[in-house]
């Protein structure tokens, strides 16, 4: 008798998983992307956003720059990178937008790869990337 009733009660907990939609399950704490970009020569400039949404606690939100050279077939690092930061330390939605310069110095193609960081101390709440255009 209680294997019957384990078994219609996992029955009913999947079905009712199923039923729920998947942000329900996993809400993202915001959303991140590259927003506008253009070339100078071989300078990238480009902006990105991350929006932090409301709901979510956060102390601060960062984004890390890093330059990108392709060769042998694919994108590589180039140089150092740089990270760039909003403090923000409460539950309301928060727009961190950035503005970048990177400027490789050499030719061949170029971009930028922004990873964005939404952070409660040390603790990472949410995390995402993207690159920008390419230039040359």
């Amino acid at each position: 008798m209680r294997r019957r009733l384990l078994i219609v009660f996992a029955l009913v907990a999947t079905a009712i998983m199923l039923l729920l939609p998947a942000t329900t399950a996993a809400a993202s704490p915001g959303k991140f992307g590259f927003v506008s970009g253009y070339c100078n020569g071989n300078v990238v400039f480009a902006t990105f956003r991350l929006t932090k949404y409301s709901g979510f606690y956060a102390t601060k939100l960062t984004m890390t720059a890093q330059g990108q050279g392709y060769w042998s077939g694919g994108w590589h690092n180039e140089g150092g990178s740089t990270v760039f930061t909003k403090y923000d330390d409460s539950y309301s939605k928060t727009v961190f937008t950035q503005k970048i310069k990177w400027n490789p110095h050499e030719s061949g193609s170029h971009r930028l790869k922004v990873v964005a960081r939404i952070m409660d101390g040390s603790s990472v709440v949410g995390k995402g990337s993207d690159v920008s255009g390419y230039c040359g």
